[in-house]
């Protein structure tokens, strides 16, 4: 669901001596190398990257649509790599969770890239990787089949069968069994990244695209065979446990993205304004609409305008709305170019001509 970059990051005396010292297996003289890195499949299927006998097991749940796994990626990633991964210490396991109902293509990209895995872990990563580099490009695309067949011809994989893979749904099963892994831990956006110690079982979870500096900090304690100083156990956290998004980190706005919070949601107002309202809305529901024009300017006006309130949107899309979702994707396609507020307007004000 973003921060900091990794070059703005300190990194203390005593971490390069706790990376130094750190013991490195030796690796399978028989594992694929990608980017000078050891890949292959866990017992699962999924594709991992990194010492198949790290101590440190980071499950990354991702979504090749969502802005802050791309931030995520092209921010913090080689950096976690670098100082983890290539020194045998952690263990990156990649797992989809899209978000269909605000990122209508990212379904049909994980099926791309796990159709890639089929034939080589590297064939993922390349196609793992160019996903989210040309995301841009595709993320608004009616239908981004052409666009993503392209991306196949730059990859090493044999299109036969890669083509066939697409039309057999091989790998739904991957998909369906990784979202569903999400959900039971109770993750609610992305990414999220949950940890294992392998050696005592212990496990931790981290939402959101942090800053290098965090990752840091989690895992020198993990590796130090201590809880990260700022986490709670997975095996603790309930149902009643508050989302990263409605926490006040994960509420702040995000600096590198005005108009968002740090999970990734719309707002507007001051930044800096004493009050935040979180606003759950359907666009097809005719409440939310009435809401909208009668007594949302009215609130505009007399807080929000005037520095008193931020005003933070939520998807809540009701079943007994079923084009709602379809609303809320053109809303995020829109926010993509930046223009989600206009797409709000317009379609609570044109509800009777598309619902």
């Amino acid at each position: 669901m973003p921060m900091l970059t990794p070059e703005g990051s300190a990194v203390s005396p005593e971490t390069d001596q706790a990376a130094d010292a750190a013991p490195v297996e030796v690796m399978d003289s028989n594992s694929e190398m990608f980017n000078g890195i050891p890949t292959g499949y866990t017992d699962e299927g999924y594709v991992y990257r990194g010492n198949p006998n790290a101590p440190i097991t980071m499950y990354e749940y991702s979504d090749y649509q969502c802005p802050f796994c791309r931030r995520y990626v092209s921010q913090t990633e080689a950096s976690l790599d670098d100082m983890y991964v290539k020194s045998g210490q952690v263990k990156v396991v990649f797992k989809d969770f899209p978000l269909d109902q605000i990122h209508p293509n990212a379904r049909a990209a994980s099926v791309i890239a796990l159709c890639a895995a089929k034939q080589s872990p590297s064939a993922f990563w390349q196609m793992h990787n160019l996903l989210f580099e040309t995301q841009d490009q595709w993320a608004s695309l009616p239908d981004p089949s052409d666009f993503f067949d392209g991306l196949a011809l730059q990859v090493d994989v044999d299109k036969a069968d890669f083509d066939a893979c697409l039309n057999t749904g091989d790998v739904d099963t991957l998909i369906d069994t990784a979202y569903a892994d999400a959900r039971a831990l109770n993750f609610q956006g992305t990414p999220s990244f949950h940890f294992v110690n392998e050696e005592t079982g212990d496990a931790y979870d981290l939402v959101g695209a942090q800053p290098f500096d965090r990752f840091q900090a989690w895992l020198d304690a993990m590796i130090a065979g201590e809880a990260p100083a700022d986490a709670t156990a997975s095996e603790d956290a309930g149902d009643n446990e508050i989302p990263y998004w409605a926490t006040a980190e994960g509420l702040a706005p995000d600096p590198e993205h005005p108009g968002y919070t740090m999970a990734g949601d719309e707002y507007r107002g001051d930044v800096d304004a004493p009050v935040v309202v979180i606003e759950y809305s359907d666009f097809q529901c005719p409440f939310c609409g009435r809401h909208v024009t009668e007594t949302q300017p009215v609130l505009d006006e007399e807080f929000v305008d005037t520095g008193k309130v931020r005003w933070v949107f939520k998807h809540f899309p009701l079943n007994i709305h079923p084009q709602a979702p379809a609303a809320g994707a053109a809303a995020e396609c829109a926010a993509d170019q930046d223009k989600f507020w206009e797409m709000h307007e317009l379609l609570f004000e044109n509800v009777q001509a598309w619902s």
